[in-house]
């Protein structure tokens, strides 16, 4: 009996001593704030989130794929273990790197970069289709964001009376 009180006591510390998962993030949308732009993270298909690999047990959630970008940006010393970013189409996470992209001014995202993230390239080329704009995969969209921010800020001229895409 007491060998099994040790066994577990063991796993328990193990478990908690453990780093940050690699995995996707767990985010409580209407609750999570954006590391960002410190608005509350509401919604889910324009989510995006940074594991960082700097010791830190919990991921950095934001509410629009600008807010990811622009929070690197700003923390250019912080080590990136995983980036992970919500489907537009679904309730799934895909991998950052291994998303496909449109941004278009069509697209209504919370901070105004007008990027929707998908997990299938026949998502992506569907809402090209109808929004125009650019597809891109991930080393496309980090090109774009180098070349110029892609977070509009509220009130701005950039993307006022485009229509939802839903």
């Amino acid at each position: 009996m007491r060998r099994g009180a040790v066994i577990a006591v063991a796993a328990l510390v193990a478990a908690c001593s453990r780093g940050p998962s690699d995995g996707p993030p767990t985010v409580h949308f209407g609750q999570d704030v954006c590391a960002a732009c410190t608005m509350i993270v509401s919604e889910q298909r324009f989510a995006s989130a940074i594991v960082p690999d700097d010791g830190r047990r919990d991921p950095v959630v934001f509410d629009d794929l600008g807010c990811l970008f622009s929070w690197e940006e700003s923390n250019p010393d912080v080590p990136v273990r995983a980036r992970w970013v919500h489907d537009h189409d679904g309730p799934d996470w895909v991998r950052a790197e291994s998303a496909w992209y449109v941004r278009s001014p069509e697209i209504r995202s919370p901070m105004g970069s007008g990027v929707a993230a998908f997990a299938s390239e026949e998502g992506a080329r569907e809402l090209h289709a109808e929004r125009g704009g650019e597809l891109r995969e991930w080393a496309g969209l980090q090109e774009s964001a180098a070349d110029e921010t892609l977070v509009i800020p509220p009130g701005s001229a950039g993307l006022q009376g485009a229509p939802d895409p839903d």
